[in-house]
């Protein structure tokens, strides 16, 4: 119990009323510390942590109604077979023992490559890795690569930086001017919100960049906003600008930082009136937004998800950073390009190989493209598919094709809480357990705080953590040894970076988060960064798409649709993805369009929007502050109850980093 005597964060779950402190397990750049009261086995409500140094005791509405989640009549309860006739309860022998005689048979008959393994991030508890111990120690199966959310924006920090850092988002309030680049803050990112408005609140102009008229943009000082797509064009028209009117930091540029020389060509190749076509900006407003950005210092940029689900989203990444870099505003304290950091950053993830030989053969599809490359898989073929807290089928690109793609596999399988899209294209599925029925610790990739989750309550049902049923599997394989211990002994394993830093597991526990000291508050501080020669690095060769792809929609694919419509899908606000239960479903999808968009268009119309691989039905809200190009549908719901807006995005792959290109949609509408 800690000091204060308030919670218990302790195994004893007898007492008729407790309260524990905990972490969220959500996908998301927060990762708020939490309080969990509990009374009688469940679960009485979820508050914020007032303790927590970063999100600071007040909780977003997704975790304020999550106990209707934890109890819900949604949740799976019994492991699931697929019959001729729907659904049927088998014990967990019964399911386990199927699961291992179709490993033994494929492995036999096609080799471990012949099963796929999907790992996703349902839960981001680090523990959920050990499904890839499993999977290795079984032989070396087909993985997945590349992200849905932050891979070629990753790829783009590492080759600039050396490494993917994010200041610590308090240090904002150092800042006298914010860029937020295509992150809408209010909704995605809400506790960073209140520092935002602290550094506002002493001066700092607020600059938003996002074709959308998100919350976040009402609240800008400046708002910019570019054709979708364009934001590599909007970037390099600043750095003309900043070139032009000797607003660089020549100092800098000579000390920190190599092929400025280069970069300073490409820049000059392009006029600033084409790049202010490009991306569809008056250049009065270009300007304005490079002076408050490079005549105050220390100014900051903080970049998000969208700008980099194009096929470009890499170079569009490095052409931002480069901004800080040319007007010195990297490695200072309120300066910075911040992105994010992987969320491990702080646990020792090698646990989950030690002591398992490399396999002699391996290959991983890309997670974008995922429903085309499987279909595409030979020698061999897939024949088993697992998946574990990954609802893919919804969550990727083109939903249609992952589907048909799916039911060409014999068996497959998911570990799921409840029956999402991809659980009910199984022909198995195993219930876990949810988080508060576990012990597990998590990072946070938008904040330097690590955070601990105990287990509060037991499991539903015959729910089992995913411990438990890797751990199961591999006794009946034969090496239940190299995958034996309880949570605690590999949290420890996992934790052992941050003990070796003055943070031991009895500390974490107490307090249920703790600020890494392995992440730095300013990174790169003083100019040295962690590439090999210690500085930063300008983009040498700028691929760019070409004009009429600009202008026709990027994709050829989306050109087959006539759509001439950019199809933008944010993140939502009352949901987390499709994390939604049917009795809080919100029904059809809104589509958010201006009035001129399409002509005759009603507000409350129902409406197809169409695409080169899809149909959804949506209901038309009128906003004149949109683009008459573009269409916003928020991400989320289930594909199965009319929603997953992914279902009308092509498999389109970025040219580096293996990431999603969902924004390269192109849509048209059709009344029917």
């Amino acid at each position: 119990m800690n000091p204060e005597g308030k919670y218990a964060n302790v195994k004893n779950l007898t007492m008729s009323e407790r309260r524990f402190k905990t972490t969220c397990f959500h996908d998301c750049w927060d990762a708020c510390g939490m309080i969990a009261t509990v009374r009688d086995g469940r679960l009485l409500k979820l508050e914020g942590d007032p303790d927590h140094p970063y999100t600071r005791g007040f909780l977003c509405g997704k975790m304020q109604h999550y106990g209707r989640w934890q109890h819900s009549t949604e949740r799976l309860l019994h492991p699931l077979l697929r019959n001729g006739e729907g659904w049927q309860p088998i014990s967990w022998d019964a399911a386990l023992d199927l699961c291992v005689s179709k490993f033994r048979e494929t492995i036999r008959e096609y080799g471990p490559l012949a099963i796929l393994y999907e790992l996703g991030a349902g839960n981001f508890g680090m523990l959920r890795m050990m499904g890839r111990r499993f999977f290795q120690l079984l032989g070396g199966v087909t993985t997945t690569s590349g992200s849905l959310c932050d891979a070629a924006g990753e790829t783009a920090q590492e080759e600039a930086f050396g490494a993917c850092l994010t200041h610590d988002p308090r240090d904002v309030e150092n800042s006298r001017c914010v860029v937020l680049w295509g992150r809408n803050v209010v909704t995605t990112h809400i506790h960073f919100l209140p520092f935002v408005k602290a550094a506002r609140k002493q001066g700092a102009p607020l600059v938003v960049v996002d074709p959308l008229p998100t919350p976040t943009a009402k609240m800008a000082d400046l708002w910019i906003q570019p054709r979708p797509g364009t934001d590599l064009y909007l970037a390099m028209a600043v750095g003309k600008i900043l070139q032009e009117e000797g607003w660089v930091d020549e100092i800098f540029l000579r000390d920190h930082t190599e092929g400025w020389a280069v970069y300073r060509v490409i820049l000059e190749r392009h006029s600033l009136e084409d790049l202010g076509r490009l991306c569809d900006v008056p250049l009065a407003r270009i300007r304005r937004m490079s002076e408050m950005y490079a005549r105050t210092k220390p100014a900051s940029i903080w970049t998000g998800m969208g700008m980099q689900h194009y096929r470009w989203g890499r170079e569009t990444h490095r052409c931002v950073s480069a901004l800080g870099a040319m007007t010195g505003n990297l490695g200072v304290a309120g300066g910075g390009v911040s992105f994010d950091h992987p969320s491990a950053s702080s646990f020792d993830k090698k646990v989950f190989e030690r002591g398992i030989p490399p396999a002699s053969r391996s290959r991983a599809i890309p997670k974008p493209i995922f429903g085309e490359a499987l279909a595409a898989l030979d020698d061999p073929p897939a024949r088993v598919a697992w998946f574990q807290g990954s609802n893919l089928v919804n969550q990727s690109q083109d939903t249609e094709g992952i589907l048909k793609a799916l039911s060409q596999v014999p068996f497959k399988v998911a570990l799921e809480i409840y029956l999402t899209d991809t659980a009910k294209a199984c022909d198995l599925v195993l219930p876990v357990s949810a988080f508060l029925e576990r012990e597990d610790v998590r990072g946070s990739y938008g904040d330097r705080t690590v955070g601990y989750m105990p287990k509060v309550l037991e499991p539903m049902g015959e729910a089992r953590s995913d411990l438990d049923i890797y751990q199961a599997l591999a006794e009946r394989l034969g090496f239940g040894r190299q995958m034996a211990g309880d949570a605690e002994g590999w949290i420890r394993k996992l934790a052992r970076p941050l003990e070796e830093q003055g943070i031991p597991l009895h500390a974490l526990r107490e307090k249920a988060h703790a600020v890494s000291p392995l992440l730095p508050e300013v990174p790169f501080a003083g100019g040295r960064f962690a590439t090999p020669s210690g500085r930063y690095h300008f983009l040498a060769l700028l691929r760019l798409p070409e004009e009429s792809e600009v202008a026709a929609g990027f994709s050829l694919r989306n050109q087959e649709s006539g759509g001439n419509l950019f199809l933008i899908t944010p993140k939502g606000k009352p949901f987390q993805k499709s994390i939604i239960l049917e009795e809080e479903d919100l029904g059809m999808p809104k589509a958010i369009l201006h009035p001129q968009a399409v002509k005759g268009l009603r507000d409350g119309e129902e409406v197809d929007l169409v695409s080169s691989v899809g149909r959804l039905r949506v209901r038309v809200v009128l906003d004149v502050r949109m683009r008459p190009d573009t269409v916003w549908v928020d991400e989320g719901g289930h594909y199965g109850r009319g929603a997953g807006v992914n279902a009308l995005a092509p498999s389109v792959l970025s040219w580096d980093g293996g990431g999603a290109c969902f924004y390269e949609t192109r849509v048209r509408l059709e009344k029917t």
